[in-house]
């Protein structure tokens, strides 16, 4: 399958994907009470910090060797067999750990509900289990129907739920049934593989999947706290569950931008690993820079969005009730600009084996967890929101450090990047100013954001001349400016 399919596929998946969890959440928010809400949602938290909590890696190096041993089946086959076994029970521990942080956090279920909280857990970890080795061996046409079944289950369900029945079992219960089934594309593709006769791997072979799996693990545990929903505890802690659904209600705004930005680059992530295990680095390096630039492009207009429109996008969405959020979301935004950065992050994790990716996303824990002390019983959701942009830059900063020490030449453009901050910058400024209220206003602010970005930003690499809006928009403008 050609990269550029793969791509598509990968893409394509992750609209179906973030998509549908948007709008799962959109309707329970419409449907739930604020108090409910933030129970679900911090429900959900658990159950994906549970799986992390026990998941010792193992998504993380099927997701690398999957893809570095496809070359010698052998040495594969021997690979998959230790990690079938680590793939079925780590999610059955997940689904026991989950009870016990919900009954750290003082949630009280009855025997249903806990039952049904602890399957929700298991088979989701199991899906990501199998997302992963699907990742691995490259086959996103079965992850592309493994998440168009999660989105039909979840949305038919939420949509079709009695309002009296929407509580916790029920929920709990519907998520269940959507990751079980969604992970059989993964279980039907992995059983039918062909056996072969395998030897076990070498001494030091099994010991450096070892030393990267606990890496990963680590990194993964860090990463669900630095890059998703750390600071939830503290915001509960401070602003109850009403809190909790409000700062949600963004940060599922903010999550499908990310999934925006990354639409393709799932697919991308293997052929860098590809290329870099063929010692073929300097074409890893090139693609790397390529999509660097493409991304810090989108992030630019998708962070001009939130800032322009946040108000319109809160209460389209998530109703009238979430409009207020609108600042939080704009604050919020500017830490997506380190998603620029991801397959940078992706090939200092395959050169340091994951050691760059542990230390950083250390780092960041602990930026997250001062910073959200610090500012969210101050500030509420507007210190929660500075907590995590505060922190996600940290991360750009150290990734630009060690990166330019490994490869020891210039590869990021400034100039690019400090010109989109300073037009969003500037665009946040006019917001808070108070001196647009509508619609239209707020309409054209984002326009004249999105020329000035497509009018200073630099093209080193070539790939913003591929987007034709882009192209023709500087054809026109520099037409009428010569016309003038």
């Amino acid at each position: 399958m050609s990269l550029l399919r793969q791509s598509a596929l990968a893409a394509m998946s992750a609209i179906v994907l973030s998509g549908s969890r948007f709008a799962f959440t959109a309707i329970l928010a419409r449907r739930l009470s604020l108090e409910n809400f933030g129970h679900f949602a911090y429900a959900q938290w658990l159950v994906d910090i549970a799986f992390l909590v026990c998941a010792l890696g193992a998504t993380g190096a099927v997701s690398r060797y999957a893809a570095e041993f496809r070359s010698d089946e052998i040495k594969l086959e021997s690979f998959m067999r230790a990690w079938r076994r680590w793939a079925l029970g780590l999610p059955l521990l997940g689904g026991i750990v989950v009870l016990i942080g919900a009954w750290m956090s003082g949630y009280e279920h009855d025997a249903w509900a806990k039952l049904m909280l602890s399957v929700w857990a298991a088979s989701s970890g199991f899906m990501a289990m199998q997302m992963a080795a699907l990742s691995g061996f490259q086959r996103f046409e079965l992850i592309f129907r493994s998440n168009l079944i999660f989105a039909i289950i979840i949305l038919l369900g939420s949509w079709l739920l009695p309002t009296n029945f929407m509580g916790p079992t029920a929920l709990f219960a519907l998520m269940a049934v959507a990751s079980s089934v969604a992970s059989l594309p993964g279980i039907i593709m992995i059983g039918r593989r062909k056996n072969v006769d395998a030897h076990q791997l070498s001494a030091d072979q099994t010991r450096k999947i070892r030393n990267y799996a606990l890496n990963m693990w680590l990194v993964a545990l860090l990463w669900s706290l630095v890059w998703s929903r750390g600071e939830l505890p503290v915001v509960r802690a401070h602003l109850g569950d009403a809190g909790v659904a409000s700062y949600v209600a963004v940060l599922t705004l903010f999550g499908g931008a990310i999934q925006g930005v990354m639409l393709g680059v799932s697919a991308i992530a293997p052929e860098l690993t590809r290329l870099w295990g063929s010692d073929r680095k300097e074409e890893a390096l090139k693609l790397a820079r390529s999509v660097m630039d493409m991304q810090l492009l989108v992030c630019g207009i998708t962070l001009a969005m939130f800032i322009c429109l946040g108000p319109e996008l809160l209460t389209l969405l998530f109703g009238e009730n979430y409009r207020i959020q609108a600042n939080t979301l704009a604050i919020l935004g500017f830490g997506l600009l380190a998603i620029a950065f991801s397959t940078q992050n992706h090939l200092l994790q395959i050169a340091t084996d994951g050691r760059f990716s542990r230390d950083s996303s250390l780092a960041g824990l602990l930026a997250l967890v001062a910073l959200s002390l610090t500012l969210i019983p101050s500030f509420g959701l507007i210190g929660a929101a500075l907590t995590r942009s505060c922190t996600m830059i940290l991360l750009i900063g150290l990734t630009i450090i060690k990166y330019q020490n490994i490869q020891k030449e210039k590869f990021l453009n400034y100039h690019n990047l400090i010109i989109i901050f300073f037009i969003n910058a500037t665009c946040f400024g006019i917001t808070l100013s108070n001196h647009i209220y509508g619609f239209f206003e707020h309409l054209s602010l984002l326009i004249v954001a999105i020329i000035l970005i497509a009018l200073l930003v630099r093209d080193d690499v070539g790939i913003i001349k591929s987007f034709s809006i882009f192209k023709i928009l500087r054809k026109k403008i520099f037409q009428g400016f010569k016309q003038i």
